[in-house]
């Protein structure tokens, strides 16, 4: 197996892409707020209406490096976050994308049908990251 390095990349604007005036200053409304302290946003919508595309454009013109998960396909809590390995006999701890992102200011953090996770529990961990105190401890 080998390992690709994970990277966090500004997402290219689509520039067929359409947005309501209104909806252009609210999300510049959100580029404010969270250049102070990290916003969460829940983006609504029908099957196929622009929410991923939305928050790829949003990362895109404003210069923010994004990573997406895909929440709804997680079945035990600590999926995004890490996992015991081994290599040559040896057992150690392989991070993944997900703290590098929550660690990197700016980054925008798509979760992926986060309403459909196939194991509730699996999203313990986390909703503390999305709490106010935006911490966890992972043994």
């Amino acid at each position: 197996m080998i390992d690709t390095p994970r990277q966090l990349k500004i997402p290219a604007i689509d520039p067929d892409f359409f947005i309501l005036n209104e909806d252009r200053i609210v999300l510049e409304r959100f580029k404010k707020m969270s250049e102070k302290h990290p916003v969460n946003l829940l983006v609504t919508g029908n099957q196929g209406c622009g929410k991923s595309s939305l928050v790829r454009q949003f990362a895109g013109i404003y210069k923010r490096p994004m990573a997406t998960f895909q929440v709804g396909l997680l079945s035990e809590s600590g999926e995004l976050f890490g996992q015991q390995r081994l290599k040559g006999g040896e057992t150690f701890y392989k991070e993944f994308l997900f703290p590098e992102a929550i660690q990197t200011p700016g980054c925008v953090i798509h979760l992926e049908e986060i309403n459909r996770s196939e194991s509730p529990h699996a999203l313990n961990e986390l909703f503390s990251i999305l709490s106010e105190d935006r911490c966890i401890w992972i043994d």
